[in-house]
C-alpha cells in the first residue's frame, strides 16, 4: 500500500497496512511512523512488575 506524503491514514488503512517486513508502526495524526526499540529501562520495569505478581 502505498500512501502520498500530503494524505492522511484512516484506522481501517492503517488496520489492513502490510508491508511485508517486521517492522513495527503506529500512527501519529494519520501519518505513519516506525516504533523505536523498547528501552533497557521499560525491560527492568517489566521484569520487576512480573516478580512481583508471581
Amino acid at each position: 500500500m502505498a500512501l502520498s506524503a500530503n494524505r492522511r491514514m484512516t484506522l481501517e488503512e492503517y488496520l489492513n497496512y502490510e508491508d511485508g517486513t517486521d517492522i513495527r508502526y503506529e500512527v501519529h495524526d494519520g501519518v505513519l511512523v516506525e516504533m523505536g526499540a523498547e528501552s533497557d529501562v521499560n525491560v527492568l520495569i517489566a521484569t520487576f512488575l512480573l516478580a512481583m505478581f508471581l
